[in-house]
Protein backbone atom coordinates (compact mmCIF):
# COMPACT_ATOMS: atom_id res chain seq x y z
CA UNK A 1 0.00 0.00 0.00
CA UNK A 2 2.58 2.51 0.66
CA UNK A 3 4.54 2.18 -2.47
CA UNK A 4 0.78 2.95 -4.30
CA UNK A 5 0.61 6.08 -2.04
CA UNK A 6 4.11 7.07 -2.95
CA UNK A 7 3.49 5.89 -6.51
CA UNK A 8 0.21 8.49 -6.23
CA UNK A 9 1.83 11.56 -4.95
CA UNK A 10 4.89 11.36 -7.03
CA UNK A 11 3.30 11.04 -9.95
CA UNK A 12 0.27 13.51 -9.61
CA UNK A 13 2.56 16.30 -8.17
CA UNK A 14 5.90 15.55 -8.89
CA UNK A 15 6.92 19.06 -9.66
CA UNK A 16 5.71 19.73 -5.68
CA UNK A 17 7.47 17.29 -4.22
CA UNK A 18 10.87 18.07 -5.43
CA UNK A 19 10.37 21.71 -3.46
CA UNK A 20 11.15 21.11 -0.06
CA UNK A 21 10.74 23.99 2.59
CA UNK A 22 14.34 24.45 4.18
CA UNK A 23 13.95 20.48 3.43
CA UNK A 24 11.76 19.80 6.41
CA UNK A 25 8.36 19.27 4.76
CA UNK A 26 6.30 19.31 1.50
CA UNK A 27 3.36 22.03 0.36
CA UNK A 28 0.94 20.19 -1.94
CA UNK A 29 -1.20 22.20 -3.99
CA UNK A 30 -4.64 20.58 -4.96
CA UNK A 31 -7.85 22.64 -6.00
CA UNK A 32 -10.84 20.29 -5.59
CA UNK A 33 -12.05 17.27 -3.63
CA UNK A 34 -14.51 15.11 -5.31
CA UNK A 35 -15.53 11.50 -5.26
CA UNK A 36 -14.09 10.00 -8.44
CA UNK A 37 -17.26 9.54 -10.13
CA UNK A 38 -17.23 13.70 -10.31
CA UNK A 39 -13.74 14.07 -10.69
CA UNK A 40 -14.29 12.67 -14.64
CA UNK A 41 -16.58 15.36 -15.79
CA UNK A 42 -13.69 17.65 -14.73
CA UNK A 43 -10.94 15.39 -16.79
CA UNK A 44 -8.97 19.05 -17.83
CA UNK A 45 -7.83 19.36 -13.94
CA UNK A 46 -7.86 16.05 -12.64
CA UNK A 47 -4.78 15.85 -11.57
CA UNK A 48 -5.29 18.81 -9.04
CA UNK A 49 -8.05 17.14 -7.67
CA UNK A 50 -8.12 14.13 -4.82
CA UNK A 51 -11.09 12.02 -3.89
CA UNK A 52 -11.83 11.81 0.01
CA UNK A 53 -10.25 8.63 0.10
CA UNK A 54 -7.53 8.94 -1.48
CA UNK A 55 -6.61 11.97 0.86
CA UNK A 56 -7.34 10.16 3.90
CA UNK A 57 -4.33 7.60 2.52
CA UNK A 58 -2.22 10.53 2.08
CA UNK A 59 -2.38 11.38 5.70
CA UNK A 60 -2.69 8.37 7.04
CA UNK A 61 0.71 7.47 4.97
CA UNK A 62 2.22 10.80 5.91
CA UNK A 63 1.58 10.44 9.41
CA UNK A 64 2.82 7.01 9.33
CA UNK A 65 6.09 8.26 8.45
CA UNK A 66 6.26 10.87 11.41
CA UNK A 67 5.66 13.74 9.40
CA UNK A 68 2.76 16.37 10.89
CA UNK A 69 -0.24 17.80 8.84
CA UNK A 70 -0.20 21.12 9.14
CA UNK A 71 -1.29 24.38 8.17
CA UNK A 72 1.03 27.01 5.95
CA UNK A 73 0.85 29.49 8.77
CA UNK A 74 2.48 26.54 11.06
CA UNK A 75 5.33 25.83 8.36
CA UNK A 76 6.52 28.85 7.93
CA UNK A 77 6.91 29.36 11.49
CA UNK A 78 8.55 26.01 11.98
CA UNK A 79 10.85 27.21 9.15
CA UNK A 80 11.44 30.42 10.67
CA UNK A 81 12.60 28.41 13.93
CA UNK A 82 14.22 25.94 12.47
CA UNK A 83 12.01 23.25 13.85
CA UNK A 84 13.25 19.48 13.09
CA UNK A 85 10.48 18.32 12.88
CA UNK A 86 9.20 16.90 9.54
CA UNK A 87 5.64 18.17 8.18
CA UNK A 88 3.09 18.09 4.76
CA UNK A 89 0.72 20.79 4.22
CA UNK A 90 -2.02 20.08 1.82
CA UNK A 91 -3.60 23.46 0.41
CA UNK A 92 -7.12 23.85 -1.43
CA UNK A 93 -6.84 26.92 -3.51
CA UNK A 94 -9.58 28.69 -5.57
CA UNK A 95 -12.10 28.18 -3.22
CA UNK A 96 -14.67 25.37 -4.96
CA UNK A 97 -17.93 24.12 -3.00
CA UNK A 98 -16.38 20.63 -2.72
CA UNK A 99 -13.31 21.92 -0.83
CA UNK A 100 -16.02 23.33 1.93
CA UNK A 101 -18.20 20.34 2.38
CA UNK A 102 -16.21 17.17 1.43
CA UNK A 103 -13.04 18.53 2.38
Amino acid sequence: MIKRIKTSIYSRNANLTKRFLSGKGFVFMLHRILPNKERSKYSWNKGLAISPEKLEEWISFFKAQKMDVISLDEALVRCENNDPRKFVVITLDDGYKDNLTIG
